[in-house]
């Protein structure tokens, strides 16, 4: 396996896992937060683009197999992931809780970023020649 082609979603992960990890209390200074349900468009967001940069990942990877692993692989990682996140949630993490909401939030934005890469890969190397 090429790590140069998981470099961006290991980031992206990363940052997923820091963010995941701050206390609710640091979470509830920032304003914007108490918006109903900005928290599952927050999960949403972060699993979506996950799905975008593993899918691409697993292309380049898998270029000449089979079209559909590539998304089989970033579905399963990315749930996965998102499945470990709220673990880590429930017994590491201080002042955070795992919600059965927020693993619905993330798998329903691994589905839509899996709908869409076709779409928005077009777009970019339309306008982006080094995606």
């Amino acid at each position: 396996m090429r790590v140069k082609n998981f470099w961006l979603p290991f980031l992206w992960a990363v940052i997923i896992l820091v963010l995941s990890g701050l206390s609710g209390n640091n979470i509830s200074k920032i304003p914007f937060i108490d918006l109903p349900y900005f928290d599952k468009v927050l999960h949403l967001s972060f699993y979506f683009i996950l799905s975008i940069l593993l899918c691409r990942g697993y292309i380049l990877q898998l270029q000449n197999k089979d079209r559909k692993w590539p998304y089989i692989f970033t579905f399963l990682t990315a749930f996965l992931y998102g499945l470990l996140i709220e673990l880590f949630q429930a017994t590491i993490f201080s002042g955070r809780t795992a919600d059965w909401r927020d693993a619905l939030a993330n798998t329903a934005g691994i589905i839509i970023g899996l709908l869409l890469y076709k779409p928005i890969h077009r777009f970019i190397t339309r306008y982006i020649k080094s995606f």
